[in-house]
Order: structure tokens, then sequence, then C-alpha cells
């Protein structure tokens, strides 16, 4: 069974894609060309699933039995890294994306860690 930071972890790269489609200003169309579904109308859409999951998970939006997790600190744009519940490291994000886009690319950062590329 998949778990809930690999959801998160797969929403958030499909938001990113979309993100750089919009960036890119392709024109890939996901339905029928004349009902013209883009990455446009569906990111949106990802970033409401990607923050309902997060809503459904404790500590932020990450699983509990995480070795590493990243909380906010109450300022705009800061975040500290947590390993074993301890801080670790301070991210601090430069406030150009949304909470929620930069709050998902943390998690995808700390799900990263947490399935072993960032173990020691």
């Amino acid at each position: 069974m998949i778990n809930a930071s690999a959801v998160m972890e797969g929403l958030t790269i499909l938001a990113r894609w979309l993100e750089d489609n919009i960036n890119c200003e392709s024109e890939i169309c996901f339905d029928d060309p004349e009902i013209g579904t883009e990455s446009k109308k569906i990111l949106p859409c990802v970033e409401a699933a990607l923050a309902l999951v997060a809503a459904t998970l404790p500590h932020d939006g990450q699983e509990p039995d995480s070795e590493f997790r990243i909380r906010a600190q109450g300022e705009a744009n800061s975040y500290v890294l947590l390993k074993d519940n301890t801080w670790f490291a301070q991210v601090q994000m430069n406030g150009e994306m949304t909470t929620t886009r930069q709050e998902g690319y943390l998690r995808a950062m700390v799900a990263g860690l947490n399935n072993g590329r960032g173990a020691e």
C-alpha cells in the first residue's frame, strides 16, 4: 500500500511539472482539444489535493513516525527541519511562491530524506 508521504511527493512532483508547463507556455492538452483542459486548469486541482492530503496527516502534513520533519516557525517563509524531533536545520524560503507551494517543496524534500536518500 502506498503511504501518505509518497502521495504527497507524487502530487508535489505533478504540481511542479504543471507549473513548468505553464511557465514554458506548453500547449499540452489533457483531453479533447475542443475542451482544452491544460496545465493552468489542472494545477489548482492538484494543489487542492495536496492541501487535503496534508490536512489529514498529523504533524503539519507529515507522517508521525518520520525521522525527518519540517515545521513552520511562525515567521513568514521560515521553517525548521527536525531530525528525531530535534532541531536539525533552518530553511528560509524567498516568498515568491504561495505557502502551499513552498510547503509542498519542503514536504517532497523531507519525504526524500525519510525514504533513505538522506540517510547517513
